[in-house]
């Protein structure tokens, strides 16, 4: 499974299944009361309709009490319905934020994004890895002489002033272990556009 996925499953399976059981409740709640239509007739919301009310309601967005006014009680239904159906939507909001300042993925989808650029590329390459004094040279030369450069370093500093340097603006870099086999094969050892793999 795809690791920008997985993390993604396990960091907002929570929020996603206390969302789902708030939505239910709530709309189970108002569907099952009772309202009086204007020839004085009781009627009940049908499940869209009561899909629609949670939607609005627990968005705080309020468009007032459709289709129908609500009867006391459904108006109390609704007093309890927001009051756990707010705070469930903003933890779920929450968990979205921490997810996305979450390092670990950060990382991964900065993995899975390099993944897809190596995959495009068509021209012929080679991996260097390790982007010191000697790598920059050698990336240069490289460049130089026709071919596309896949840049592995385990320093973040090195890879971020890459963009700093116009002349690498077309260099595919990623910070970790040039020792990984998993990050290897992301940055295309096994492309048939591969020409070589430099460690330095």
């Amino acid at each position: 499974m795809n690791e920008v996925v997985y993390l993604i499953m396990r960091q907002m399976r929570r929020p996603a299944l206390i969302l789902l059981g708030t939505y239910s409740l709530a709309i189970l709640g108002i569907t099952l009361i009772p309202a009086v239509n204007a020839d004085g007739e009781l009627t009940f919301i049908t499940l869209f309709q009561a899909f629609y009310w949670v939607s609005y309601t627990a968005t705080t967005i309020g468009y007032g009490e459709l289709p129908l006014a609500f009867s006391e009680w459904q108006r109390m239904w609704v007093v309890v319905s927001i009051y756990y159906t707010v705070p469930a939507w903003f933890y779920a909001i929450g968990k979205v934020i921490a997810l996305l300042q979450d390092p670990t993925f950060q990382h991964a989808l900065s993995e899975s994004r390099f993944a897809r650029q190596v995959e495009k590329q068509r021209s012929r390459f080679c991996i260097i890895c390790g982007f010191g004094e000697s790598g920059q040279r050698l990336v240069r030369l490289l460049l130089n002489s026709g071919y596309q450069c896949v840049v592995i370093d385990s320093d973040p500093v090195r890879i971020n002033k890459m963009a700093l340097d116009p002349s690498l603006h077309g260099v595919l870099a990623i910070t970790g272990d040039a020792f990984s086999v998993e990050l290897l094969l992301k940055a295309g050892v096994q492309s048939p556009h591969c020409r070589a793999v430099i460690a330095i």
